[in-house]
């Protein structure tokens, strides 16, 4: 066999191993770039956009808005769809995570041992009430989104989402007749928004 391949590559013209060598350069380089962790953030972070941008039809992201006490508060992203508004809050904690609703603490486990951070559902809730607060007359629903690489294999709360569910889950209620207010407090979502992120002058 291996005589074989001498034979073929003996007949190869130098142009050819030229191409050969370019093309196996080509695909070491194109590997190396693939599999960089800046690369590889890059890619999950395009990926999850395009992924809450399916959720509805129009998305604000990083949305400010007053937290009603005379502060702001950050949101990842304000989602509209046909049922209402949906708050999403995105965490990055690749590996396998404990959570429970009235855990105080989460646990995510990684090759490099554990890690202990506190339950972020009460801070969904807050951005949640501060969004109802701007528009009380449409339904508005959180989703506390991990994103690629999470692993829950004790189950979440209901308001926890992996990047592979996101598609598979509906939010809101159905209704006719939601559309005028639904168009409206989105408006002004989306005014409050741009005003809390205008620089002072």
């Amino acid at each position: 066999m291996l005589d074989e391949v001498i034979g073929w590559a003996s007949m190869l013209a130098p142009e050819k191993w030229m191409v050969l060598g370019v093309a196996a350069v080509i695909a070491l380089v194109a590997s190396l770039f693939i599999a960089s962790p800046a690369v590889l953030r890059r890619l999950g972070s395009w990926q999850l956009h395009g992924r809450v941008r399916r959720m509805g039809d129009e998305v604000l992201e990083c949305a400010r808005i007053p937290d009603g006490l005379g502060g702001t508060l950050d949101i990842d992203f304000l989602v509209r769809g046909q049922r209402g508004i949906t708050v999403v809050m995105v965490k990055r904690y690749p590996g396998v995570i404990f959570a429970a609703e009235n855990m105080e603490l989460w646990v995510q486990m990684t090759r490099s041992g554990s890690h202990k951070f506190p339950n972020p559902l009460p801070a969904l809730r807050v951005r949640e009430a501060a969004v109802r607060a701007l528009i009380p007359d449409v339904p508005v629903h959180g989703v506390l989104l991990f994103a690629r690489g999470s692993q829950f294999p004790k189950g979440k709360p209901p308001q926890v989402m992996t990047l592979d569910e996101l598609n598979d889950r509906h939010h809101g209620h159905d209704g006719q007749g939601l559309w005028p207010e639904l168009e409206h407090g989105w408006e002004r979502l989306r005014l409050q928004a741009n005003e809390m992120a205008a620089p002072d002058t």
